[in-house]
């Protein structure tokens, strides 16, 4: 979404197109050679009392019915079987009926495969990942949990993309991986060039990996994943003085994870909408809208401001200086007073 009016210039009869869409400001990104906007890409069981005594009767004064002194009828007597003491019927100690948590499946070793679903989004040249093979591998901790992933998609071999993840006893974190272009790529994308990623410049993370694999004593397994692990957040990639970003967000993976052992802390999925309550969070999950005569900006709902603040400029996102423009009858029409309208269109002809 963009605040205030973005132009739209094209040379040879001086035309010139300007239209104003709601309010905000994506970030301006570079990639060959020129500025690309921001892509716009989810009890235990009741317990038992302890009887109470029954205050109608006294057993001790009727000698004929006291079962104190009958052993027949005393039932402090009657060494019968103990629920609490019969280790038989005692689940919590019985390692026979105490299963532990449920492991995932395991899958084999030499066919241990994985498939993408959805786009890596990229402003002018999304690459499409649907369908597509996908390399799973990473790293087990000792608690069994997964602790490294890496994953490479590739488009029937070509156009591979590496995403390097490690968990450290925290939430997912990326640290590392590149993209080389090809053909298959998409159109634009040209052949040979390796990007890098920056994973300072760069904040992905994962969601919905299993809390175990499926053998944590193994030294290696294959795991099948319960779920669809999600990709999301933003990678910087960087190459020569070229520099672009792409999105992770909608790109999943279903199928199988190879790990080996060795693994230091465990991953976990981080929270979502933190400190956010409109629009899309840092990692692209949409956090709701505002109500009437509202807009959200910078993740927050505030009231419209009319005429927009700067600051100012003809980047992508930037806000357009106000300009004045004269109609056919020579009246003169500001670009900011069209602030708040839906869509605003300033057609102006010169002829020589």
């Amino acid at each position: 979404m963009l605040c205030g009016p973005q132009a739209i210039f094209r040379t040879g009869l001086s035309f010139l197109c300007v239209v104003a869409v709601g309010c905000g400001a994506p970030e301006s990104v570079e990639r060959k050679g020129g500025q690309q906007g921001a892509p716009t890409p989810p009890t235990f069981g009741d317990g038992v009392d302890e009887p109470s005594p029954n205050p109608g009767v006294n057993p001790g004064t009727d000698p004929g019915t006291d079962p104190g002194t009958d052993p027949r009828t005393d039932p402090g007597t009657d060494p019968g079987p103990d629920p609490g003491t019969d280790p038989g019927t005692d689940p919590g100690t019985d390692p026979v009926t105490d299963p532990g948590p449920e492991l995932p499946e395991a899958g084999p070793l030499d066919a241990c495969t994985a498939k993408a679903s959805g786009t890596l989004w990229e402003a002018s040249d999304p690459i499409s990942f649907d369908g597509q093979a996908v390399e799973v591998t990473g790293a087990h901790a000792a608690a069994g949990c997964i602790s490294q992933l890496s994953f490479k998609f590739t488009i029937s071999g070509m156009c591979p993309v590496t995403l390097d993840f490690v968990g450290d006893g925290g939430p997912w974190k990326f640290t590392g991986g590149s993209l080389r272009s090809d053909p298959q790529c998409g159109q634009g994308w040209g052949s040979g060039t390796t990007y890098t990623a920056k994973p300072s410049l760069s904040n992905a993370t994962l969601f919905s990996l299993p809390s175990s694999v499926a053998d944590p004593s193994a030294a290696e397994v294959c795991t099948v994943l319960p779920k669809e692990v999600v990709l999301a957040g933003k990678v910087t990639m960087s190459s020569g003085g070229t520099t672009f970003e792409v999105s992770l967000t909608g790109l999943k993976v279903t199928g199988m994870a190879l790990t080996a052992s060795g693994g230091a802390g465990c991953g976990e999925s981080p929270p979502t909408c933190v400190g956010v309550s409109c629009g899309p969070d840092e990692f692209g999950f949409n956090c709701g809208g505002c109500s009437d005569g509202l807009i959200c900006q910078s993740g927050q709902c505030q009231e419209l401001q009319c005429p927009p603040p700067g600051p100012y400029g003809t980047g992508v996102g930037a806000t357009l200086t106000n300009l004045s423009l004269p109609d056919c009858d020579g009246n003169m029409h500001d670009l900011h007073d069209s602030c708040g309208a839906a869509a605003s269109f300033y057609n102006l002809f010169a002829a020589w």
